[in-house]
């Protein structure tokens, strides 16, 4: 399905210390137009998706990331979806040739 509408995007993003990162934002889409009807109204048809972020730098090559989501998209489903991961990764840039 297509919905056309108003969009609002808020976001905060820092890094207070040079091993965390964080954000944090919210996305509202009101539709005016929805392909699909579903019997609702107004503000019942508002989308919403909110999510945080922590980063911790853990050592050079290593990270550990917190995140929360939290999504409503009525017309999919009519509650409220969560989800919170953590993540660990591991990042190392092979040197590459001498320029």
């Amino acid at each position: 399905y297509s919905q056309i509408g108003v969009a609002l995007e808020v976001r905060l993003v820092g890094s207070p210390h040079q091993i965390i990162d964080y954000g944090a934002g919210i996305e509202l889409l009101q539709p005016v137009y929805s392909s699909r009807g579903g019997g609702l109204e107004g503000l019942d048809l508002l989308n919403v998706r909110i999510d945080a972020l922590l980063r911790l730098k853990l050592w050079k090559y290593l990270n550990l990331e917190f995140t929360i989501d939290a999504k409503r998209y009525p017309l999919i489903v009519d509650k409220w979806q969560v989800a919170t991961n953590v993540l660990l990764t591991f990042h190392y840039e092979y040197p590459g040739a001498p320029k």
